[in-house]
């Protein structure tokens, strides 16, 4: 049998090897957009981390660093304050939780895996605090009426701080309703000034601090990595807030002038317990260490946080670092501490209030020899 003389046309499509070449092609575009998105949402998780742990951190040592500045405002201002032995009664009961002893900035260092608390202590005039001179007949223990040169500054309601000299007790009374430029009325109503307290001896260097209510700042780490700051008064009413999150290490130094040049050359932990070691503070050194929010997938901080300090002083607990002295800072002993991105703020802060006060004396630095 014979078939027609026109050739059957040739069928379209593809065949299995270009299907097969298709497919493996579609594959890795996939793949490769796949690791194009995951490489972009790294970096832009690594940015925002990054960003987080940038906006904590500075708005953390912003807050500690303005509180610092103020720090010992009319309570420095007589030298011969700092350090003495504090102590304030009501209704004849111990106010607990004062510091031992009156000074600007307490440094409780935390350890090994535990954050440093900052306490801040200053009046809380608005106006001006400045000391006040006492004069005869001088206070003595029960009496109604402190005579002083001028009563400048004071309100009814302030509480004043008697101090007779260094490293004497230094105890608190209240303020009546002051009519007086000579004469302040001391108030027992609340229960602050009785018949008993304050009991200095009568003296020609007593002098009276204006404290207003005073305000005790303490700033911390919780365990919720939270900057919180403990707020109080004389009378320890007050409240905690939350200041900032995403922070987990917070570590100050004092910085010492221990030679008399006007210059820190030291930087410790050391609590000043004495009117000498108060006097020789000149600044507080803060770090913050702030923390990113996001968890990442793998470690991306591969060594632990440290502080660099450079090397202009002696800093107690560091280490060689290159050139300088480094502290290791304290990521609160999680193990999955690298899973994070980290951020270091410091700052030198002088403590103004001391260095300025009135019976402060400039040392005399002798320049060097000029180089032949």
């Amino acid at each position: 049998m014979k078939t027609s003389g026109c050739a059957r046309e040739a069928s379209g499509g593809f065949t299995l090897i270009e299907v097969m070449i298709g497919v493996a092609i579609g594959l890795f575009a996939t793949v490769l957009v796949a690791k194009v998105l995951a490489v972009s949402e790294g970096w832009r998780r690594g940015s925002t981390s990054g960003t987080d742990a940038q906006v904590s951190g500075g708005l953390a040592l912003y807050e500690i660093q303005r509180s610092l500045k103020t720090a010992g405002y009319g309570i420095a201002t007589e030298g011969n304050a700092l350090g003495c032995i504090l102590s304030a009664e009501k209704s004849g009961v111990a106010i607990a939780g004062l510091p031992a002893r009156l000074g600007p900035v307490l440094i409780t260092a935390g350890g090994a895996n535990a954050p440093d608390a900052v306490r801040v202590i200053r009046s809380s005039k608005p106006q001006f605090s400045i000391p006040i001179t006492t004069a005869a007949p001088f206070y003595v223990a029960g009496a109604t009426v402190l005579n002083v040169v001028s009563s400048l500054g004071v309100d009814q309601g302030d509480f004043l701080l008697l101090t007779s000299g260094v490293d004497a007790n230094c105890q608190v009374l209240e303020a009546g309703a002051v009519v007086a430029q000579n004469a302040i009325p001391i108030s027992s109503a609340n229960g602050w000034s009785t018949a008993v307290f304050p009991d200095l001896a009568p003296t020609t260097a007593t002098i009276a601090i204006n404290l207003g209510q005073l305000i005790d700042q303490t700033y911390s780490i919780d365990a919720n990595n939270n900057l919180t700051v403990d707020t109080r008064n004389i009378a320890r009413a007050g409240s905690v807030q939350r200041v900032q999150s995403n922070i987990v290490d917070l570590m100050a130094l004092y910085g010492k002038d221990t030679n008399g040049d006007d210059v820190v050359d030291l930087y410790d932990q050391v609590l000043p317990t004495s009117n000498a070691q108060w006097l020789a503070v000149r600044s507080i050194r803060v770090a913050v260490l702030a923390r990113s929010a996001q968890f990442e997938k793998e470690d991306v901080t591969l060594s632990a946080p440290e502080w660099n300090l450079g090397s202009s002083a002696v800093t107690t607990g560091s280490y060689a670092c290159g050139a300088s002295s480094c502290l290791r800072l304290r990521t609160g002993g999680a193990t999955d501490w690298k899973r994070y991105r980290y951020k270091v703020f410091e700052s030198v802060i002088p403590l103004r209030n001391v260095i300025s006060r009135a019976d402060a004396v400039i040392g005399v630095i002798t320049p060097p020899a000029p180089t032949p």
